[in-house]
């Protein structure tokens, strides 16, 4: 039957655009990743070099560590506020978006408490 088979390619098609989709998402999180460190490298080595010239704007350990954990609770809101824009920006997805942030808010605070 024409219709049965072309609703197969479409099937089709339509499964491979999701599988391209996430292999670029991890692609993209797998380069975001080794560029961050490569980064966070660079500026600890560049730090150790001119440390003297730095000592009052010196990182600590412990300041990477909560610059660390800021960006970890920002990258949601930057995430959904990708997903919200423009065409997609529909209520009841926003709806949706806000209660993930306050499961991640709530959950965060909780386990700071």
């Amino acid at each position: 039957d024409a219709f049965a088979k072309a609703g197969e390619v479409y099937a089709a098609k339509q499964l491979a655009k999701r599988e391209e989709t996430l292999r670029y998402a991890i692609n993209y999180k797998a380069v975001l990743e080794a560029l961050i460190q490569l980064v966070t490298s660079y500026v600890e080595w560049y730090q150790k070099k001119y440390y003297q010239d730095l000592r009052d704007d010196y990182l600590t350990p412990d300041e990477w560590s909560a610059l660390g954990e800021m960006r970890a609770f920002l990258q949601p809101f930057w995430k959904i506020t990708q997903l919200t824009e423009g065409r997609y920006a529909t209520l009841d997805r926003s709806l949706f978006t806000m209660d993930v942030l306050h499961k991640h808010y709530t959950q965060l605070k909780e386990a700071n408490a």
